[in-house]
Order: C-alpha cells, then structure tokens, then sequence
C-alpha cells in the first residue's frame, strides 16, 4: 500500500514589537505587515511518501524545498524504516 501527501504554498514570518504599546491588543494580522517591518517569506513543497511493506513494517519518506526571501534555497529529504512491536 502506498500514501502519498504534497503540499505547497507560501509562509509569511515576522516579529510583534509591543514595547511601546505594551497593553494594546493587536488583531490586524492579515490588514498589514508585521509591526518591526521585517518579514521572511517561504515558498515550500513538501512532499511525503509512506510504503507499507506488511502490517508492521513501513517505510516514510519526507521531502522538503523551501525558498525564503531572506536565506537561500534549502532541500531537506528524510527517509526511515518503522517496525511496529505491537500486534
């Protein structure tokens, strides 16, 4: 049996500065860029793949592409072998 799962998409990463208004909520999250002006988008693929071998014994596979603004471009592959002990 195989599973397969891909996502894409875009992540938006910044910082809250409340130093100067300490006690005031902040709810405008989607109207405007983070307060300290410093953002990083990532535009990322992840991919993820599981092989079940029998009942008990799979394998995953993960993948990761990631494109940030800030940072260069970074790709990230996992694979393991999972036993399972109980029946």
């Amino acid at each position: 049996m195989l599973i397969t799962e891909l996502d894409i998409g875009l992540k938006s990463m910044g910082e809250k500065n409340f130093v100067n208004s300490f006690y005031e909520p902040y709810t405008g999250y989607l109207d405007e860029l983070f307060p300290s002006g410093e953002d990083e988008n990532i535009n990322f693929i992840l991919s993820k793949v599981q092989y079940l071998w029998r009942k008990k014994i799979s394998t995953p596979i993960k993948s990761e592409y990631n494109v940030s603004n800030k940072y260069c471009e970074k790709i990230c592959t996992k694979i393991w072998v999972s036993y399972l002990l109980r029946s």
